[in-house]
């Protein structure tokens, strides 16, 4: 076959994957929540020099992908990123490599990806669409992410030292958070007020 053939061929290919994963089938579904761990991963190795933690992208892509995704997909993607980042591959944040994340102090927040959003997006699911529903269930999943990660932290270092450290210097960021995600979702999703 020449490269010329090779090249119209590539729309064909395409269209049949784009077949494949607009079907009903658990591989599909399971290709799709693939994808989306690795929208997650990309995510984490994106960030902006803030002091004195830097924020990357990752709380955001959650959030977006229960949005987008619902609670089912976004939760086996989630799944998926903590087995990308418990065999060793650059997921974490800045593409760090760290198969013993599990046993650091930031592994609660870590581990409650799963958790956000599920609850992120089954109450997105239920609730609707509305800029009031979609501000609740980010609401609902950041007080998910901060529990497990102060709960976690609190195992290192006590409760004042982990509140201080995991939850108080987040609120600005957290804040940010909270706006662009539900203003990016509005945006491509439409403004609605309400149902």
């Amino acid at each position: 076959m020449s490269k010329l053939q090779n090249i119209f061929q590539a729309p064909v290919i395409f269209s049949k994957a784009s077949n494949f994963l607009a079907s009903d089938t658990q591989l599909a579904f399971g290709a799709k929540a693939f994808m989306a761990s690795m929208v997650l991963a990309v995510s984490a190795w994106i960030s902006f020099p803030l002091y004195p933690v830097p924020v990357y992208l990752l709380p955001n892509a959650i959030v977006l992908l229960a949005l987008f995704g619902g609670a089912r997909l976004g939760f086996y993607a989630a799944l998926f990123y903590l087995v990308e980042a418990s065999i060793g591959l650059p997921v974490l944040s800045g593409g760090r490599i760290d198969p013993l994340w599990l046993f650091t102090p930031v592994a609660g927040y870590i581990l409650s990806y799963p958790l956000v959003v599920f609850v992120t997006g089954w109450v997105s699911e239920r609730w609707g669409k509305s800029v009031v529903a979609t501000l609740a269930a980010v609401v609902l999943g950041q007080v998910v992410l901060y529990t497990c990660g102060v709960a976690n932290l609190t195992r290192f270092f006590g409760l004042d030292v982990a509140l201080k450290v995991g939850f108080y210097s987040f609120g600005i960021k957290a804040l940010v958070n909270l706006v662009s995600t539900t203003a990016i979702y509005k945006i491509f999703t439409g403004l609605k007020l309400s149902k």
